[in-house]
């Protein structure tokens, strides 16, 4: 029997777009949303937003899949993305494999995941993305989450220093609305916009 498709869709409003530490909008707010499509374990959607890298680039689109198994009491998460940029003029898109697992202890959920991008983009080398994250339920109203990253270029001499980000934040949902407020910082980033920034952001999924 054919599973039954569902789908969603979410749209955000943000004072900034920080990816694994990095602005993404050069300090700059950012809209973004997407749309998704699930039948059983596996999943697909795309989401885009609105990004300023300092030249032309305005626009990430992001295109992928997933497959969410549950084994011996994990959560497993596995899947593809490829992180598209039409309007740049530096040809930065690429690929991501990632795979990853969770645990919900009570309240508490725990997670780690690996991201791999073989290439990286412009031929810069492969790179890879460590990340630990936990979060805690209060109620249905709030919930605190937090993560560690580790962002390692295989080959730094054309992908970049290799470094470090956390993020801590307290989500506040109520009627379908999240508002998020998150402390980022990133360590040992050179050449690149990062540091410490609170972001806060207003999101709502249909």
């Amino acid at each position: 029997m054919a599973q039954d498709i569902e789908t969603s869709a979410n749209v955000k409003l943000s004072t900034d777009y920080i990816y694994r530490g990095v602005s993404q909008t050069s300090g700059g707010p950012a809209i973004s949303g997407g749309f998704d499509a699930a039948a059983g374990l596996f999943s697909a959607g795309l989401w885009a937003s609105s990004v300023d890298f300092g030249d032309d680039t305005t626009m990430e689109l992001d295109i992928y899949a997933d497959y969410a198994p549950s084994f011996a009491g994990l959560d497993f998460d596995f899947g593809v993305l490829a992180y598209l940029y039409p309007d740049s003029p530096k040809g930065q898109n690429f690929v991501e494999f990632h795979g990853g697992a969770s645990k919900d202890i009570g309240p508490l959920t725990l997670g780690a995941s690996y991201a791999f991008s073989p290439g990286f983009y412009a031929n810069a080398g492969d790179a890879g993305y460590l990340a630990l994250d936990a979060s805690w339920t209060i109620n249905d109203t709030w919930s605190i989450s937090g993560g560690y990253g580790y962002q390692e270029f295989y080959q730094a001499a054309k992908g970049g220093d290799s470094y470090s980000d956390i993020n801590i934040g307290v989500t506040f949902s109520l009627k379908g609305f999240d508002f998020d407020l998150r402390f980022h910082d990133a360590f040992a980033l050179a050449g690149a916009t990062g540091g410490s920034v609170v972001v806060a952001s207003l999101s709502r999924s249909f």
